[in-house]
């Protein structure tokens, strides 16, 4: 199946215009930023999680908090009326009077320890509030990020599709120079999700790297350029380059 010098050259066009096609299309997909989005959206998911399971965390530490100082304030109540009642002493001998002061002595001492774990418990939910506020500043940079890749994504797409149309309206034109057989072929081909026609380049199909078999290679011996011939073993139209 010869071709003319000017649909061999269509040919060899519509070939180079189809891989550059299909690199757009792979391109497309945009892998490597879908990939670097997910990651983002695993972080993100995590850092919720974790903000979620210290707030917990806080909120039980902090009714501990306020349940110690409520402790606090009773023993300190308790310790009132006992210091009043040993003031004034009224109906108490020598030796209630003692006894009520080592009374006084050991509430004073329990409250002390009541008091150090109530501020224990502050000083926890201090260092919880301070991971939480680091957290979310940390899920707010991870949200822009992920809001910077979105709009990279979408102007890249934006970019990929206007070339693929050029690429498309390119590829047109240019099979409008071959024969109609052929173009029928290559779009047949073209809709199955196959290559149409590849460069047969030292005796190889450039489109699936098989060897030509013997029958091709002597249909192709003494032929004139631009004769296309059909691989034997992925059916793809192959020509060889000018030259």
């Amino acid at each position: 199946m010869p071709l003319t010098d000017t649909e061999h050259r269509a040919l060899l066009d519509w070939i180079d215009l189809s891989a550059r096609l299909r690199k757009n299309v792979h391109a497309a997909k945009q892998t490597e930023l879908l990939e670097q989005l997910r990651g983002l959206a695993a972080e993100h998911k995590a850092n919720a999680e974790r903000i979620a399971a210290l707030e917990a965390t806080r909120t039980a530490e902090s009714e501990r908090a306020t349940a110690l100082e409520t402790d606090v304030a009773a023993r300190g109540a308790t310790i009132e009326r006992m210091e009043s009642r040993l003031a004034s002493g009224e109906g108490l001998t020598s030796r209630d009077l003692v006894a009520l002061q080592g009374d006084i002595e050991t509430a004073k001492t329990a409250r002390e320890t009541v008091e150090e774990d109530q501020l224990t418990s502050l000083g926890t939910v201090e260092e919880q509030d301070a991971e939480i506020r680091d957290l979310r500043q940390e899920g707010a940079a991870i949200a822009a990020r992920g809001k910077d890749l979105q709009a990279e994504r979408k102007a890249r797409a934006e970019e990929l599709a206007a070339e693929a149309a050029e690429l498309e309206a390119e590829r047109a034109g240019t099979a409008e120079k071959l024969p109609t057989d052929i173009r029928q072929r290559l779009s047949a081909k073209e809709t199955a999700g196959q290559i149409g026609a590849a460069v047969l380049a030292h005796g190889t199909c450039g489109a699936c790297g098989d060897e030509l078999s013997g029958v091709a290679r002597d249909a192709l011996s003494g032929s004139e350029p631009g004769t296309v011939v059909e691989c034997d073993s992925c059916e793809t139209l192959l020509v060889t380059p000018l030259g």
